[in-house]
């Protein structure tokens, strides 16, 4: 006798383990952030049935992609859903998920292209030419580049000489320069290389200004060209000079290399550097001005005087203030006048003439060829003379300069 045979049971196969994972995971991320749960699982519901079908049918790929193209039709659905039924709270939340994301790719974004590349270029000095104007020992200066032009260490670099005079230099590019001399150094960093030509220059002493001083200025004037000279350690003028300049107080005057801009009255310092030296003085700027009569503590005025041979010009001075007053004179090689010479003094005289500043009724202290410290007394009077015995056609000019101190 046959034994009974159990009859078999088929069980339906469970639905794909991708599409309950998506499914929970979108659900439970749209109740987080404020969605109504009923359109959520109503629509949710709706697309695993059909997902399940299409499953079936068509295989798992296609339902996939059916799927992903669903929820993505569906996303302007869920978005009213959310405006209508999100409180103040979840919006709030979402608003700061939301923008911590966008701030997180922002720090990456920026982490990737600020990111340094390999060294592929070296620069030294200005275009390949150092000039050394120290006397101790400084480091050649040398920048690193990557493709992108970020700046790199320059630790690694290193210098050797490879002509010209025998100057010491380190293989850290360390150099000390005790007499002038030109060599030629080679600057490299790994499979990179490039030859720099180096002027060793070093400065005992450093002198700088405008015409052999610096001085006063008026506002609004064209710019004005430094004059700096500078003592090697051979007691020889130094021809090459890398020097810094910079203005205490730019709104008083600027500087555009070494062309200085007085820009409005006050008094500033001008520093100079080349190598282990600094110089520095103090400039004036005037405004522009018809008389020191009205002049307050602290400021000034300046006007350019232009007189022929035997006139002359004067000023007041109220009683009992104090005043710089100087008077510098203007030559033909500036382009600003005649001056009276040699060749035009009468017979029997020599030498050259300009104008000449006087204070009458004041006490004064000089401060320096035509310039003065004073006090002034009843009836003080600035003057400024041309020659008397110049011809009427020779002219003459200075810059006349008038500062009120503290009384």
């Amino acid at each position: 006798m046959t034994p009974p045979v159990a009859p078999r049971v088929s069980r339906p196969a469970p639905p794909p383990t991708v599409a309950t994972y998506t499914q929970s995971t979108a659900e439970r991320l749209l109740h987080a952030i404020g969605a109504d749960p009923r359109f959520t699982e109503a629509v949710f519901g709706d697309l695993a049935e059909e997902y399940a079908l299409r499953a079936t049918r068509d295989g798992l790929a296609a339902a996939r992609w059916w799927y992903s193209c669903e929820v993505l039709r569906s996303g302007p659905h869920f978005l009213r859903s959310w405006i209508r039924y999100a409180s103040r709270y979840e919006r709030a939340r979402l608003t700061a998920v939301l923008g911590g994301l966008a701030l997180t790719s922002l720090v990456i974004l920026i982490a990737l292209l600020t990111r340094n590349g390999p060294p592929t270029h070296i620069s030294a000095g200005t275009a390949d030419v150092v000039i050394v104007n120290n006397e101790k020992t400084v480091r050649l200066p040398v920048q690193v580049f990557d493709a992108a032009g970020h700046l790199l260490k320059n630790n690694d670099v290193r210098f050797h000489w490879i002509g010209g005079a025998r100057i010491p230099i380190s293989a850290s590019g360390r150099v000390t320069c005790k007499e002038p001399g030109d060599a030629d150094v080679r600057v490299s960093l790994g499979s990179l290389s490039r030859d720099v030509q180096l002027h060793c220059r070093p400065i005992r002493e450093l002198m700088g200004g405008i015409g052999g001083d610096f001085g006063d200025f008026v506002a609004g004037d064209l710019p004005t060209k430094l004059s700096i000279s500078a003592t090697g350690t051979d007691g020889k003028p130094v021809d090459l000079i890398a020097l810094s300049a910079q203005v205490q107080d730019s709104e008083v005057a600027s500087l555009d290399g070494l062309n200085l801009q007085p820009k409005a009255p006050g008094t500033t310092e001008i520093s100079l550097w080349a190598g282990d030296q600094w110089t520095s003085n103090y400039i004036r700027v005037y405004k522009r001005g018809a008389s020191p009569e009205a002049l307050r503590v602290g400021e000034g005025f300046a006007s350019v005087v232009r007189l022929h041979g035997g006139d002359m010009q004067r000023w007041s001075i109220p009683y009992g203030r104090r005043y710089d007053v100087s008077l510098a004179p203007m030559t033909a090689d500036t382009g600003d006048a005649r001056r009276y010479d040699n060749q035009d003094a009468p017979s029997g005289q020599s030498g050259r003439r300009e104008l000449s500043l006087a204070i009458i009724n004041a006490n004064c202290m000089t401060m320096g060829s035509q310039r003065y410290m004073c006090v002034s007394l009843n009836h003080s009077e600035l003057l400024v003379r041309a020659p008397s015995d110049a011809p009427q056609t020779a002219e003459f000019a200075g810059h006349l300069a008038v500062f009120r101190l503290d009384n």
